[in-house]
Protein backbone atom coordinates (compact mmCIF):
# COMPACT_ATOMS: atom_id res chain seq x y z
CA UNK A 1 0.00 0.00 0.00
CA UNK A 2 3.11 2.36 0.28
CA UNK A 3 4.86 1.52 -2.47
CA UNK A 4 7.56 -0.17 -1.03
CA UNK A 5 9.34 -3.87 -1.78
CA UNK A 6 12.52 -5.15 -0.37
CA UNK A 7 14.14 -8.38 -1.94
CA UNK A 8 17.43 -9.93 -0.16
CA UNK A 9 19.24 -12.66 -0.83
CA UNK A 10 22.96 -13.51 -0.15
CA UNK A 11 23.83 -15.46 -3.52
CA UNK A 12 25.64 -18.49 -1.86
CA UNK A 13 23.09 -20.92 -3.04
CA UNK A 14 23.61 -22.62 -6.80
CA UNK A 15 20.87 -23.19 -9.15
CA UNK A 16 17.82 -22.08 -11.02
CA UNK A 17 15.68 -19.02 -9.48
CA UNK A 18 12.25 -17.46 -10.19
CA UNK A 19 11.79 -13.82 -8.55
CA UNK A 20 8.30 -12.83 -9.21
CA UNK A 21 6.55 -9.49 -8.30
CA UNK A 22 3.12 -8.01 -8.28
CA UNK A 23 1.21 -5.47 -8.19
CA UNK A 24 -2.53 -4.98 -6.32
CA UNK A 25 -5.09 -3.34 -8.20
CA UNK A 26 -5.83 -0.09 -6.71
CA UNK A 27 -7.46 2.96 -7.91
CA UNK A 28 -5.39 5.07 -8.86
CA UNK A 29 -3.19 2.00 -11.13
CA UNK A 30 -4.37 -0.96 -12.63
CA UNK A 31 -2.93 -4.44 -11.64
CA UNK A 32 0.16 -6.18 -13.09
CA UNK A 33 3.12 -8.87 -11.95
CA UNK A 34 5.94 -10.31 -13.88
CA UNK A 35 8.97 -12.69 -12.98
CA UNK A 36 12.12 -13.33 -14.14
CA UNK A 37 14.34 -16.81 -13.48
CA UNK A 38 17.91 -16.19 -13.13
CA UNK A 39 20.84 -18.72 -12.43
CA UNK A 40 23.61 -19.19 -10.11
CA UNK A 41 26.74 -20.98 -11.00
CA UNK A 42 30.25 -21.54 -10.23
CA UNK A 43 32.54 -20.81 -13.54
CA UNK A 44 34.87 -23.62 -13.60
CA UNK A 45 31.95 -26.47 -12.85
CA UNK A 46 29.31 -24.58 -15.22
CA UNK A 47 31.78 -25.01 -17.94
CA UNK A 48 32.44 -28.27 -17.38
CA UNK A 49 28.57 -28.98 -17.41
CA UNK A 50 28.29 -26.97 -21.02
CA UNK A 51 30.98 -29.32 -22.34
CA UNK A 52 29.37 -32.38 -21.26
CA UNK A 53 26.15 -31.58 -22.75
CA UNK A 54 28.28 -30.40 -25.70
CA UNK A 55 29.87 -34.22 -25.90
CA UNK A 56 26.59 -35.58 -25.77
CA UNK A 57 25.23 -33.89 -28.04
CA UNK A 58 28.32 -34.42 -30.59
CA UNK A 59 27.69 -38.33 -29.62
CA UNK A 60 24.15 -38.05 -30.99
CA UNK A 61 25.10 -36.70 -34.40
CA UNK A 62 28.67 -38.39 -34.90
CA UNK A 63 29.52 -42.22 -34.14
CA UNK A 64 32.41 -43.24 -32.87
CA UNK A 65 33.29 -40.63 -30.33
CA UNK A 66 34.63 -43.09 -27.77
CA UNK A 67 34.48 -42.43 -24.24
CA UNK A 68 38.16 -42.10 -23.78
CA UNK A 69 38.37 -39.64 -26.48
CA UNK A 70 40.34 -36.14 -25.69
CA UNK A 71 38.62 -32.84 -26.40
CA UNK A 72 41.15 -32.53 -29.44
CA UNK A 73 40.20 -35.90 -30.55
CA UNK A 74 36.21 -35.01 -30.38
CA UNK A 75 36.81 -31.80 -32.12
CA UNK A 76 39.15 -33.26 -34.47
CA UNK A 77 35.83 -36.25 -35.12
CA UNK A 78 33.13 -33.27 -35.52
CA UNK A 79 35.68 -30.92 -37.98
CA UNK A 80 36.10 -34.35 -40.65
CA UNK A 81 32.59 -35.49 -40.40
CA UNK A 82 31.21 -33.11 -42.11
CA UNK A 83 28.66 -31.42 -40.00
CA UNK A 84 27.75 -27.67 -40.69
CA UNK A 85 30.10 -26.78 -37.44
CA UNK A 86 32.04 -23.50 -36.89
CA UNK A 87 35.41 -24.49 -36.29
CA UNK A 88 36.24 -20.97 -34.26
CA UNK A 89 33.13 -21.84 -32.17
CA UNK A 90 34.35 -25.46 -31.82
CA UNK A 91 37.81 -24.62 -30.65
CA UNK A 92 36.65 -21.82 -28.26
CA UNK A 93 34.37 -24.72 -26.62
CA UNK A 94 37.20 -27.11 -26.23
CA UNK A 95 39.68 -24.67 -25.24
CA UNK A 96 37.42 -22.98 -23.01
CA UNK A 97 36.87 -26.61 -21.20
CA UNK A 98 40.33 -27.60 -21.45
CA UNK A 99 41.31 -24.01 -18.97
CA UNK A 100 38.43 -25.15 -16.52
CA UNK A 101 39.00 -29.11 -16.32
CA UNK A 102 43.11 -28.73 -16.62
CA UNK A 103 44.26 -25.90 -14.59
CA UNK A 104 44.39 -24.25 -11.27
CA UNK A 105 43.82 -20.33 -12.00
CA UNK A 106 40.33 -18.70 -11.18
CA UNK A 107 38.16 -18.96 -14.09
CA UNK A 108 36.33 -15.67 -14.52
CA UNK A 109 32.74 -14.34 -16.07
CA UNK A 110 34.35 -13.78 -19.38
CA UNK A 111 35.58 -16.91 -19.72
CA UNK A 112 32.34 -18.31 -18.78
CA UNK A 113 30.63 -16.34 -21.03
CA UNK A 114 33.11 -16.96 -23.70
CA UNK A 115 31.96 -20.75 -23.33
CA UNK A 116 28.32 -20.15 -23.12
CA UNK A 117 28.37 -18.00 -26.19
CA UNK A 118 30.33 -20.65 -28.34
CA UNK A 119 28.24 -23.81 -26.72
CA UNK A 120 25.28 -21.63 -27.99
CA UNK A 121 26.54 -21.53 -31.51
CA UNK A 122 27.51 -25.00 -32.01
CA UNK A 123 24.81 -26.27 -29.93
CA UNK A 124 21.87 -24.46 -30.77
CA UNK A 125 19.61 -24.02 -27.88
Amino acid sequence: GQGICAFVWDGNDQGQFLVSASFADTPKYLASSASRSFRVVEFRAEIVRLYNDFLEWSRVRVTGISDQATPREVESTLITSGLPIDQRHLDEVISRFEEADYSEHPITRQQYESMYRAWRAVVGD
